[in-house]
């Protein structure tokens, strides 16, 4: 340490370190150069984020001491669990080096609030530790002002990127938009696989409420990337594991609980390029089922899948989608000599064409479950027991049900 410090020239160092939005190393070096007192800064496990030039006597000491401080990590506890203490002192801890004892001066840094790490001066007398203190109060506040700008500006640059993201997901409509298989290649440490896709909207659009939503979800998950297109707010939450689903699923419910909105919630999934179809499965199930309960709020691909893809047919081609047979044929010969053909079809094909399966379900003889089969070949007049038939008629007897619980 010089034996006269010039404290004016301390101050102009820190006043240009903040103009100038400084790199903190260089800040130490400048301070080293005009007072000779050796310092260094440690994170709160203890671990030597930066220190005075290497090239200097004083740094071979500043590690003997910094090596030989077993309790350093205790220390440091200790001091962040005294509450009442923060920002007040500085505390000191002796440290024995290689020739003789030595004390080493830990100051708090502070960045919005939060202490964050340590500045450290080391000094062997009470005369040396009192111009340190004087000299460290003014060069903290050039340091915790450049480490907040620099936590700020980091802040900005992640939001930043992930909103460049979220509209390279979300937004496909750009013809000179990357690819989402381009885009997992180059942000792979952001795109952790483990995917599912929400969209939610206020059954009455209010922007206020979507901000809030948006605001909630980004509060509560790291790793979820946010886009609003024509009123509805898409979600990517990543990193996420498939027992999670279902937390997720309760998540929104209790978040979208009282403001009137419907939600979207695909499953977890792990291919990044079916992001896309999932956003459209988010989105349907949310449209479709918001028309179709005004009650519930969350509609997730576990329970509603099937019935959001069968609505989503009859929503595009009414009943032409299941009217190419005639099962009105079936159902009124129902209604009018109690035959229960239709239950009868739908049993047999559900069971795989099974004969004797349908029958032991139905609790009817074998016999009259062939007697049925044959009434339902004549009214349809179609081959129920070709394969690819069967497919087709299962399929259309659980779209009509479905326009008919619609209804």
């Amino acid at each position: 340490m010089k034996n006269t410090i010039d404290i004016d020239m301390c101050y102009k160092i820190a006043f240009e370190a903040i103009v100038e939005k400084k790199d903190v190393q260089e800040v130490m070096d400048t301070v080293y150069f005009y007072t000779e007192i050796p310092a260094f800064i440690v994170n709160l496990s203890g671990e030597l984020i930066t220190a005075v030039r290497k090239d200097i006597p004083e740094f071979k000491e500043l590690h003997i001491g910094l090596k030989g401080i077993p309790r350093l990590t205790e220390a440091i506890g200790e001091y962040m669990g005294k509450a009442e203490q923060y920002h007040k002192d500085s505390f000191n801890l002796v440290v024995d080096s290689a020739d003789n004892g030595c004390h080493l001066n830990y100051v708090p840094i502070s960045v919005r609030g939060n202490i964050e790490a340590f500045y450290v001066n080391i000094y062997r007398t009470e005369k040396e530790l009192k111009r340190i203190r004087e000299v460290s109060a003014i060069i903290l506040k050039a340091v915790e002002e450049l480490l907040e700008v620099q936590t700020r500006s980091s802040k900005h640059n992640i939001l930043f990127l992930k909103e460049f993201i979220s509209k390279n997901i979300f937004d496909r409509s750009s013809e000179n938009g990357s690819s989402l298989k381009d885009l997992f290649e180059t942000y792979e440490e952001f795109l952790r696989p483990g995917f599912l896709v929400a969209a939610v909207r206020p059954r009455v659009y209010n922007d206020s409420i979507v901000a809030e939503i948006r605001q909630r979800v980004c509060e509560n998950y790291e790793g979820v990337y946010c886009y609003e297109k024509q009123n509805v707010l898409y979600m990517l939450f990543t990193g996420t594991q498939a027992k999670e689903g279902k937390q997720t699923a309760v998540f929104f419910e209790k978040l979208l609980s009282g403001l009137r909105c419907v939600c979207g919630l695909t499953r977890v999934f792990s291919d990044i390029e079916l992001i896309a179809g999932k956003q459209l499965i988010a989105h349907d199930m949310m449209e479709l089922g918001a028309r179709e309960d005004k009650e519930k709020t969350v509609f997730d691909e576990e329970n509603y899948s099937e019935r959001i893809f069968y609505l989503a047919i009859v929503d595009k081609y009414g009943k032409s989608a299941y009217r190419e047979y005639d099962f009105e044929l079936l159902e009124r010969e129902d209604r009018e000599n109690g035959t229960q053909f239709y239950h009868t079809l739908k049993e047999y094909l559900l069971c795989g064409c099974n004969v004797g399966l349908t029958a032991g379900r139905l609790f009817i003889h074998r016999n009259t479950m062939i007697y049925r089969l044959t009434k339902i070949k004549e009214i349809l007049k179609s081959d129920i027991n070709d394969p690819a038939e069967a497919r087709k008629i299962l399929l259309r007897m659980l779209i009509k049900e479905m326009d008919e619980e619609k209804e």
